[in-house]
This record gives structure tokens, sequence and C-alpha cells, in this order.
């Protein structure tokens, strides 16, 4: 549960933010090699997502993205597989969780059974009537294209919950002891209206009011989101001092120690599943990392099949010399009067190709390119349980049996994100304010 208090005591917010200043450095230093992954996977497959400069007042966002994307197989890959996971996973179509209890006992239990349906029953209405389905089919799309997927999951008055996933470039992680993810750091730009509207005016800057006052609400700024464990904590303590976390917002650059908002919470208030962990990096891997160098060969043998075509299309060509100083027409139909041309044998205007290419080579490498492209992000497995589903199911059991021999081949990736973002959900939103009542 969210634990509220009043404001903290200047010293302990300008405490608060100086190390999350501090441990900001750290955690930019630490995620610079991955960023740069990350960029070329934007640039070359998600070019729409991905964020890495998050700058105020920029008016360059809205600009056309991925124009150098020429196949687009692998954008085209990566999608089928977040619906994949999407469909397979979290569907709302169907009842995708069940709860029991640990013990064995307990569920053979008439009266646990009837608690355990009745906490699904909810669980279910809350899923459905807020935003959860549309921010999980950002975080598979994170997941299946950056390796990482990060969602926050904030209180909600009218919802119980709301999801606010984010993209590759925007967060920072850190990992404890355990392996787990326990820490998020987030940048990201509000204008002044949207910064007063959800922290109030009192809690702002000077500069930020100033505005607000003066109706220039677009202005924009650079906001800090910090989420981290509280090792601080002094149990039975009102506010967040006795939370298991903190959240803290404050506007970056500001030397006062004004804190836009600080809460504690009982409960990790984010998820940051991983397609797959390796030792102890923070961040995942994910099969469009792996597809990379596919993708970036893909890239140019359609450049030089390009190239080819349009030589032989639009050849260029050779002249006798004494055309030099005359008009040549190149246009279709276009009439060369030229002196003495019959006389001259090799004379006039020719293609220097005589010959059509043979492009059947260029074209089958590409067509392997495109197959191990598909391969790489399971696009062959996808589509052969696909075809191997024969006649339509005839019940709701049937159907969840199909999906879950569809998620068998993701053994490792489903078990991982059942650990890191399922479960952590589940928790959380049992215990978020209003979930009990009707």
């Amino acid at each position: 549960m969210v634990n509220t208090a009043q404001q903290p005591a200047p010293d302990d917010l300008l405490a608060l933010r100086r190390s999350v200043d501090q441990r900001l450095v750290l955690l930019r230093t630490a995620r610079n090699s991955w960023r740069e992954t990350w960029r070329e996977i934007k640039h070359y497959i998600l070019p729409t997502r991905g964020r890495f400069f998050a700058l105020p007042n920029q008016s360059a966002r809205g600009l056309p993205k991925g124009l150098d994307v020429i196949d687009r197989t692998a954008t085209t890959a990566a999608a089928n597989l977040s619906a994949f996971l999407m469909a397979g996973i979290t569907s709302p179509a169907r009842d995708w969780f069940r709860l029991t209890t640990s013990r064995d006992d307990l569920n053979d239990d008439p009266e646990v059974k009837l608690w355990l349906a009745e906490v699904q029953r909810r669980l279910q209405r809350v899923y459905a009537s807020s935003n959860f389905y549309q921010g999980m089919e950002q975080v598979y799309e994170e997941i299946s294209g950056f390796g990482t997927g990060v969602s926050l999951i904030q209180r909600d008055y009218d919802d119980v919950i709301r999801l606010y996933p984010l993209t590759a470039g925007e967060y920072y992680l850190a990992m404890n002891d355990r392996m787990e993810i326990d820490t998020v750091y987030r940048e990201y730009v509000q204008n002044v209206n949207q910064i007063v509207g959800k922290f109030g005016r009192e809690n702002c800057s000077q500069t930020v009011q100033s505005l607000y006052d003066n109706n220039m609400s677009t202005q924009e700024f650079q906001v800090i989101h910090a989420m981290f464990p509280n090792l601080n904590r002094r149990p039975g303590a009102l506010g967040w001092r006795g939370a298991r976390y903190i959240s803290l917002y404050y506007e970056y650059g500001r030397n006062d120690p004004t804190v836009l908002r600080v809460e504690g919470f009982d409960y990790k208030p984010f998820v940051a599943p991983r397609w797959q962990a390796i030792s102890n990096d923070a961040y995942g891997r994910g099969p469009c990392e792996d597809a990379l160098g596919d993708v970036k060969s893909l890239q140019l043998a359609q450049i030089r099949l390009a190239e080819v075509v349009d030589k032989y299309a639009r050849p260029p060509l050779m002249a006798d010399a004494s055309l030099q100083s005359g008009l040549i027409s190149l246009l279709p139909n276009g009439i060369n009067f030229i002196p003495g041309l019959a006389q001259q044998t090799g004379a006039g205007l020719k293609p220097i190709y005589q010959t059509a290419p043979d492009i059947r080579p260029l074209q089958e490498r590409i067509q392997e390119f495109q197959a191990q492209i598909k391969t790489t992000l399971k696009n062959d497995l996808i589509l052969m349980m696909n075809e191997i589903e024969g006649e339509q199911p005839r019940t709701a059991t049937e159907i969840n049996v199909r999906q879950q021999e569809k998620l068998l081949v993701l053994g490792p990736v489903l078990e991982r994100f059942h650990n890191e973002a399922l479960d952590p959900l589940i928790n959380t939103t049992m215990n978020r304010p209003g979930f009990t009542g009707e």
C-alpha cells in the first residue's frame, strides 16, 4: 500500500535529492554501452521506439522516423513476436491466470476456493477497466525489441492501478544482491501545465509557478523520477520513512531542495521483466540484438539490388567524343541528330551495360537473410504452431491448452516473465488502496 504523510523537513529533502543525483551519474555511466546497442536496434528495427535525449523544448519529435529502413522484415517480425506474447500470456479474451495458495490442503478447502475465486474476479475487473492491457502491449514490444520492458505501477482513484510503460533510453536500472531489479530512475520531459496538474502548484519551483501564473504553460522542464528501496527504513514510522520503497519526483537541475512529490510504498511500484539476463547485468538482451547482424546485411543487400536494377533501368551511357559539345536528349522517344552516324561504326549513344544482369543470386541471398531474421525473432515457431493447430478448438479449456503449448517454445523467457512481471503485478494490485472495495 501507499504511505503518505506530511512533507519531510527541507534537510531531509536536500539529502535525499543529493543522494539521487549522485547515483544518477553512476547509473548513466553504467548504461552508456547499452544505449549504443539500443540506438542501433532503434535505427534498424524499431524506429518509433526508444528515447535517448530527454531534452525539453525540442520541436523535432514529430519528424518521420525509419526512413533509412529499406527492408522492414525485422520490424514486422518483432511486431509479430510481441503480438504472440500478448495473445499467449495476457490475452484479455481469456482467463490467463489462476490464484492458488502454497498449501495443497488449503487449495482444496471450499472457503479458500471461494475467496480465491472472488479475488481473481476482482483482479480481472481491475485489469479490464484500467489501461493494463494497453500497457502490457508496450511492455511486450520493448522486451521483444530491446530485451527489457519497464512499466510503472501507479495507484489510480478510478481504476485502482494504471500502468505507465517506459521505452529504452529514458530509464536506468540497478539490481540488489539477489540479482533482482530493485531500482528504476527515469528522465522525462513535461510542460508547466502537466507538472502543475500532476504535483500541484505549491510543490513546484518558483520558475514553474511564475510561468504557470503568466500563462506560459507549454514551456517544458526535465523531471527526474527515482524509485528505490528505503535502506534507512524505520518500521512503524509514518509516511515514506516507514515504507519499503521510496518514490521521488523533482525538477532536474534545480539547486533548491524543492521536491515535487515523495511517497512510500510497501510493494515495488514498477516491473522490469527481461528477455534474457546474463550474470549481473541489470539490462536484458533480446532477439532483436541477436538479429542485428543479419538486419544490417539485409539492408545492404537491398541497397545493392536496387543499384543493380537502377543501373539496368537507367544505365549510364557512353558517347562518341564528337558529342561532347552537343545537346543530348535522354527523354523517352527523344531523338539526337548526329552528323555522319551511318558512316561511323560505333558512334552515337549506347548503354554501357548491353545485357541484363543476373540478380537471382542476390535475391536468393536476401531471402536467406529474411528467413534467418524471422527465425531469430521466433516467427517460424509462431507460424508452425498456427499451422499445426488443425480444427478449431471447441471449448475455452482447449483454447487455454493450445495457448500454453505455443508458449512452451519460450519456456525460460516465460518463466522469467512470470517472476519479474506477472507475479509482482498481481501482488501490487492486490495491495493497492481501493482493490477490496466494490
